[in-house]
């Protein structure tokens, strides 16, 4: 993806367009902190560094004071923790091969290797507490989880879909172990105790990306929303405002736009609002008619 960049009108490109200093040609992660959302981080390709931070929502951005050296060509995921304390990084070649995670507790001054993360796996903070981090080995398919500020990690749960890097792994906001993950082909899966035990979703035949968003009025966990498939016949957009009990297709066959299963978000304000990348074809965002 390019260089992400805050936008305050849906309907309008920023004033100052898309090149935002330090510039990324392609970024390779951005995360926010659940708990500090004006703290906002970023990596990838860049002309001033490969990672970058900002304590303003994503107005104004600085690059890291420091950087591992891995970074200069295998820039990855990056993640931060609910208080903004703690970033994880991830370092994956061109070539596909994969590094274990990277530690800096004060704001990328200084970095520290995590030899027992999964290497190349994309790190996830906890939305509540911030000493947890999860990341989910695709080459084996085991979650893994670390419950002192991403010092270390252990594996939890096994079996789950492996084989592709492009699986998945979200955390529902504002719930502690709350975790799924997108297995593509392989379906849909749902933890609720920290990635110690996972559950396949019925009704799900493929999976490509989730989403949360704001949840429909009376309801109390947040809309899902999938890029994927409840027939195994057709990829589409899907909302569920009943915990993935069942799904609303909220897209048609005219409005598909290439390919949309990289990333998909709900509106956290507006109920039915959703945000879908569309892989170098812009934003496209729709909500209920």
């Amino acid at each position: 993806m390019p260089t992400p960049t805050r936008r305050t009108v849906l309907t309008a490109s920023p004033a100052r367009g898309l090149a935002t200093d330090p510039v990324f040609g392609t970024a390779t992660g951005l995360a926010q902190a659940a708990a500090k959302p004006s703290y906002v981080v970023r990596t990838g390709w860049g002309d001033h560094g490969n990672g970058a931070f900002s304590t303003d929502g994503g107005q104004t951005w600085a690059p890291f004071p420091s950087q591992p050296d891995l970074a200069h060509d295998a820039p990855g995921p990056i993640a931060v923790s609910a208080d903004g304390g703690v970033l994880l990084w991830t370092f994956v070649h061109r070539d596909g091969t994969t590094c274990p995670a990277y530690r800096s507790t004060d704001g990328g001054a200084s970095w520290a290797e995590v030899p027992t993360s999964p290497k190349g796996a994309t790190p996830v903070a906890d939305p509540v507490d911030p000493a947890v981090f999860h990341a989910y080995d695709t080459s084996t398919g085991t979650l893994f989880a670390s419950t002192d500020s991403g010092r270390t990690f252990a594996a939890r749960a096994t079996g789950l879909p492996s084989g592709d890097s492009q699986f998945q792994l979200a955390a529902a906001p504002g719930r502690s172990g709350d975790l799924w993950v997108s297995g593509k082909g392989g379906g849909l899966y749902r933890s609720v105790d920290g990635g110690a035990t996972f559950g396949q979703v019925a009704g799900v035949a493929a999976a490509h990306t989730l989403g949360f968003g704001k949840a429909a009025p009376g309801a109390a966990y947040p809309a899902l929303f999938l890029v994927g498939s409840t027939d195994g016949t057709r990829t589409a957009v899907y909302r569920s405002d009943d915990r993935a009990r069942t799904w609303i297709r909220v897209n048609d066959d005219a409005h598909q736009w290439g390919w949309t299963g990289q990333a998909v978000t709900g509106d956290p304000r507006i109920h039915g609002r959703v945000y879908l990348a569309t892989n170098g074809r812009g934003i496209q965002y729709g909500e209920p008619a």
